[in-house]
């Protein structure tokens, strides 16, 4: 049991792995080892639902979670990179076209993606409350309720690569002459 209980045991990754799309395995690489933490893939599925409206579909976020929830669901079908790919291609140009690069590079890129996206939606004030307008059965229709993402949210700190990727070192310094 990791992470002193608090995370849910997620079902077994498919052994079929990711679909290569044309010198991605670098991009394979790394999804089977994020999908190997259990912890990460638990916090990115977790948090999602209150990530998904702000974020949208073309987000690193979207992306990654997409492929974390196919893969930890053993689908039948190997998950395609393409979305992912595209959406750090936006970020970092030299993952455009279909050149080999660097797995290390990747992960960098798509972690700091992940933190920055999250965090954004963190940060940034939450939306007015729309003035409630009676629908025709007296109520208010469901396309003007607001949802209070900031009461679900996490602070940065709570955000899945801040749990996972981050430390923090504590140096105490004592004097070897007074103690």
């Amino acid at each position: 049991e990791l992470g002193g209980g608090r995370r849910p045991a997620l079902a077994q990754p498919s052994a079929s792995g990711f679909k290569n799309i044309g010198n991605t395995c670098y991009i394979n690489a790394v999804l089977s080892a994020l999908v190997g933490l259990p912890p990460f893939v638990a916090d990115v599925l977790r948090q999602w639902p209150a990530f998904a409206r702000p974020l949208g579909g073309n987000s690193v976020c979207s992306a990654l979670h997409s492929l974390l929830h196919g893969a930890t669901q053993g689908e039948a079908q190997p998950a395609t990179t393409r979305r992912l790919k595209q959406a750090i291609a936006k970020r970092s140009s030299q993952f455009e076209g279909s050149a080999q690069q660097d797995a290390h590079e990747f992960l960098s890129d798509c972690i700091d993606a992940l933190q920055e996206e999250m965090a954004a939606v963190v940060k940034a004030p939450p939306p007015p409350a729309a003035p409630a307008t009676p629908a025709a059965g007296g109520g208010t229709p469901a396309d003007e309720i607001t949802p209070l993402l900031d009461s679900t949210l996490p602070d940065e700190s709570g955000l899945p690569c801040a749990l996972n990727f981050t430390t923090r070192v504590r140096h105490t310094l004592t004097c070897t002459g007074c103690g």
